[in-house]
């Protein structure tokens, strides 16, 4: 491979890294490919702070399935094909093939402790001891969102509707679209729309979309050394921090949408993040912002 190819397959195992630990950091789970999966799991190949290991990502990803059949056919006419790890002189997949291998499929389950079914949602029976020591049965709600993660060399309008009915499909509720290359402002400003599409009959949003560039997740902003944790408060944990301040939303100090910690956490407008600093001097501090 050429310097030039070389850059890319670097950048795009960065950027691939970055929208692993973006998935993770949102509280998803990777259940597909399941390589990735197990791979998570094993110190050996992942860390949270530098993400899969570039050899791994380079044996599985660019030298992957179809290399794997080249080698196995060699080894038929040279022995010395078929020992582990000699792969070096296999041919790289071509870049829209890697990428197309590299789709990602997350999943968040969310519990809600009500009586009541609502659409969507997976009741489970647990059984709990009440004070008076009898046994009860408590129905616990379990809600499944689906996130997808495509590539793409680059994105077009085509393949924008291709992925998002793909999404649709599978009954994702979210999906992210990585471009290896610019993304036109026609292209970006359709998936807005797309984006704030409802469901006629809850009202709910119909598929949120996101789109980056490989530029843009070639590093990971949130392991910085200089970047402040950022904790995203829940609906109940907000109303408990603005009654407890006797506070109100419009109070808080502001920060913007076009933030990249609120596109990392995908957060909406009217969210409450708390950021968690050290001053060398006082110590630890805590700071709250609404997304605006």
């Amino acid at each position: 491979m050429n310097s030039i190819q070389d850059f890319k397959i670097i950048r795009l195992y960065r950027a691939f890294n970055t929208s692993l630990q973006m998935c993770i950091d949102r509280g998803y789970t990777v259940r597909h490919p399941s390589i990735v999966a197990e791979a998570i799991m094993n110190k050996k190949y992942y860390s949270d702070v530098d993400g899969l290991d570039y050899d791994w990502f380079k044996q599985h990803f660019i030298k992957g399935r179809e290399s794997a059949k080249s080698e196995k056919c060699a080894s038929e006419t040279d022995v010395s094909k078929s020992e582990p790890g000699n792969r070096d002189n296999l041919p790289w997949l071509p870049y829209s093939v890697i990428c197309k291998s590299l789709t990602l499929r997350c999943q968040l389950i969310k519990e809600q402790s009500e009586v009541d079914n609502e659409p969507g949602l997976e009741q489970d029976r647990k059984v709990s001891k009440h004070e008076d020591g009898k046994a009860g049965v408590n129905l616990v709600n379990k809600k499944k969102i689906s996130l997808f993660v495509f590539f793409t060399p680059a994105l077009n309008l085509k393949e924008l509707h291709e992925f998002r009915e793909w999404a649709l499909v599978k009954g994702a509720g979210s999906m992210i679209v990585v471009s290896g290359s610019k993304v036109p402002a026609s292209v970006r400003r359709i998936a807005r729309g797309l984006s704030g599409l409802l469901r006629s009959e809850t009202s709910e949003r119909l598929l949120g979309i996101q789109i980056f560039e490989e530029e843009e997740l070639s590093y990971n902003i949130t392991r910085h050394s200089s970047v402040p944790k950022h904790v995203v408060l829940t609906p109940c944990e907000a109303k408990e921090f603005l009654q407890n301040w006797k506070l109100t939303p419009t109070q808080l100090p502001r920060i913007l949408d076009s933030d990249p910690i609120v596109g990392y956490l995908n957060l909406e407008r009217g969210s409450i993040i708390r950021i968690d600093r050290v001053d060398p001097e006082g110590g630890p501090y805590q700071m709250y912002r609404q997304v605006m």
